[in-house]
């Protein structure tokens, strides 16, 4: 039967409403420090390229089921819905890929490790993908419909914070030339075109024949990969990062600051003591 998935998801994704608000806020505090942002861009990259990994490679064993024992053969309601609800031209991974290389310029970002909250998201999603691949009919709603709504004010700010670019989107369109450390924000389509992609996500969501008890199950699967989500923004490695360099920093300009205001006070100083006599005392009786 028909459930409209997409507006279960999103009820109850609601609660979380101000959890998601608040992660990006913080995430706004790490758009300032670009060294903390490029371990943040490190974990979303091995998030994104996970799902989309597994995603396809059950795209894949539908296409060409021959002699696949794989779980998405199962029942055929699950590979025609897995195949209804991919948006490949939303795809992230690669976008995020080189948005990594270049932050991390001549270090070879697969040496960085991911933060421990990754590591439990990536393991989540291939136990999924292995026993119960079903689930991942959500997961492009749930990953796609952050980065073309929810993540627009982050991108804003990022592009006026890194790169001093004043517009909200300033991708309008294929551009041939990326804004380097930025392409996790693109798309190869305009504005429009983007919220139409999003409308489509949910359209497709909807209109996906599920048997009814599978939707509960599903409503809490988009729940939880929500709050894994959350968990990567959430890692204590990005605050760390960008604690310890705010407090370097904060100590180098208080220095610099000292430095080029002691010839202005010293002076002052002296004149004060000498105009107050506090060196014309005769200590001689001492």
């Amino acid at each position: 039967m028909s459930t409209e998935l997409a507006q279960l998801v999103y009820e109850q994704k609601a609660g979380n409403f101000l959890s998601v608000a608040f992660a990006n806020y913080k995430l706004l505090l790490v758009l300032i420090d670009d060294d903390a942002y490029r371990y943040l861009l490190r974990d979303l990259l091995e998030v994104y390229k996970t799902f989309e990994e597994e995603y396809e490679l059950h795209l894949g064993h539908i296409s060409n089921p021959k002699d696949c024992q794989c779980a998405c053969l199962r029942e055929p309601w699950i590979g025609e819905a897995l195949k209804a609800a991919w948006a490949p031209t939303l795809k992230r991974a690669g976008r995020l890929e080189s948005d990594v290389v270049h932050f991390f310029k001549k270090k070879d970002y697969r040496t960085v490790q991911v933060s421990k909250e990754v590591r439990e998201h990536e393991m989540a999603v291939r136990e999924i993908s292995v026993k119960n691949p079903e689930y991942l009919v959500i997961f492009p709603f749930v990953m796609y419909s952050e980065t073309t709504k929810g993540e627009n004010l982050v991108r804003s700010f990022l592009f006026r914070t890194l790169f001093g670019c004043t517009a909200a989107y300033p991708f309008d369109g294929p551009q041939k030339d990326s804004t380097k450390g930025a392409a996790f924000f693109e798309y190869n389509m305009n504005l429009a075109q983007v919220q139409a992609e999003r409308q489509s996500l949910i359209t497709k969501l909807n209109s996906i024949k599920v048997p009814q008890q599978v939707v509960p199950t599903l409503v809490s699967q988009a729940k939880a990969l929500a709050e894994r989500n959350l968990a990567v923004k959430h890692s204590a490695r990005y605050w760390t990062v960008s604690l310890v360099i705010f407090s370097a920093k904060a100590i180098f300009y208080t220095i610099i600051l000292i430095m080029f205001t002691i010839p202005l006070w010293v002076p002052r100083y002296w004149h004060w003591m000498e105009k107050n006599g506090y060196h014309n005392h005769d200590h001689s009786e001492l």
